[in-house]
């Protein structure tokens, strides 16, 4: 047994169970396997989807059945009656989309999608959650956020202590606390960190992959995923510093499902080596939407010539005369906002921008949506939003 692991091990008290199988795991890793970061994303599925699906076990106790999957060799038929939606942007914070890096070798991700996946169509969902944030903040009840916290509470085996007035914050014993955001979504706060492991492994880029496993099997019962996939990526500040941010989904089943899972299903996990361990795993929400129908998606080239023309929507705020050869890499995902009214599939570009280049070396990775839904069944609105 791995001193250093057990030492690990003892500061979080896991039962002896879990701390043997976690050994296993943990070693098994460490004697050689690959710590695969693979490509990139996409999505699929049901009348109505429960888009959360870390389904933290117990999450709700709801009785829903999950999405039936389709079977792959007989992809849905496009209802030729479906309802035209459209695609904006919204305005989710301050700054323009983009990541900044030394070279585009460093553009890491791991989107299940591919260019070989056979994907004909794909689900659009209809936001039913109010856009505004006044509205947003009381539409779900007390009853259903003190519901989840204390499913939560009860998976990490805390207890709640007290809650705020407005049910949004639970004090928990163990210097755990509780946040329930207004679209279900969950945060879980360690007071002290949970640290890091000892270990020898001298790539920083697979530490934060091993530290990301790890954190994983610790807290693995909050999830409820068959087949585990680990990403981590990184960006830098104007000064050079690295950021990395970790997340996990669940990459089981059929390709339209590894897609749904990748946008709506990830957790993200907060440590880092400067705080020495981890603070934060934020879940996502177990809200349900209603779907509209499954749409016609196109093919990457004809998203890519897209971006060519000047069809795309951006928040990147000067013109840039876009060349095959600027995109870095280009992305199969939904665009899923708070404020947005559907969300559907796109096409996430990456594009190395020529007039943002830092003196100290930075390049800025310019971010670029197209639709990936067929043109006649979606229009591309302009709103507060810069557009070529």
């Amino acid at each position: 047994m791995d001193n250093k692991i057990k030492t690990a091990l003892e500061y979080i008290k896991p039962d002896e169970e879990q701390k043997e199988r976690m050994l296993k795991n943990i070693l098994e890793n460490k004697k050689g396997k690959s710590l695969s970061i693979g490509r990139l994303s996409a999505i699929a599925a049901s009348i109505v989807i429960i888009i959360s699906s870390l389904f933290i076990r117990n999450y709700m106790d709801r009785k829903d059945e999950p999405p039936t999957t389709p079977d792959i060799h007989t992809p849905p038929a496009v209802d030729e009656n479906l309802p035209k939606i459209q695609f904006k942007l919204s305005a989710d914070g301050m700054g323009y989309s983009g990541i900044m890096l030394y070279n585009r070798e460093e553009l890491i991700t791991n989107n299940p999608w591919s260019e070989d996946m056979d994907i004909d169509t794909l689900p659009v969902f209809r936001n039913t959650l109010p856009t505004e944030l006044m509205e947003l903040d009381d539409y779900i009840s007390r009853e259903k956020k003190d519901e989840l916290a204390q499913n939560i509470a009860k998976t990490l085996g805390v207890n709640i202590i007290e809650a705020d007035e407005a049910h949004t914050s639970y004090k928990c014993d163990r210097g755990i606390s509780i946040s329930i955001w207004p679209d279900l979504s969950a945060s879980i706060y360690w007071d002290e960190p949970v640290k890091l492991p000892n270990m020898d492994i001298e790539d920083e880029y697979q530490r934060q992959v091993y530290y990301l496993r790890y954190y994983y099997e610790l807290y693995e019962n909050l999830f409820n995923f068959e087949e585990p996939e680990f990403e981590v990526v990184y960006d830098y500040s104007f000064q050079g510093d690295k950021h990395y941010s970790h997340y996990v989904y669940d990459k089981k089943g059929i390709d339209q499902e590894k897609i749904l899972n990748y946008s709506f299903n990830r957790a993200s996990f907060g440590f880092s080596e400067e705080a020495n361990g981890l603070n934060v795993i934020h879940l996502p929400s177990a809200y349900k939407h209603e779907k509209i129908g499954d749409y016609p998606i196109i093919p990457v080239e004809e998203a890519i010539s897209n971006i060519l023309k000047g069809d795309y929507l951006t928040t990147v705020p000067y013109d840039e005369n876009i060349s095959r050869e600027n995109i870095v890499k280009i992305e199969l995902e939904y665009y899923v906002s708070p404020y947005s009214e559907y969300f559907q599939p796109v096409y996430k570009a990456y594009i190395e921008l020529e007039n943002d280049r830092q003196e100290n070396g930075l390049i800025t990775y310019g971010i670029y949506y197209t639709p990936a839904v067929k043109r006649e069944y979606v229009d591309i609105i302009v709103d507060e939003v810069y557009f070529n």
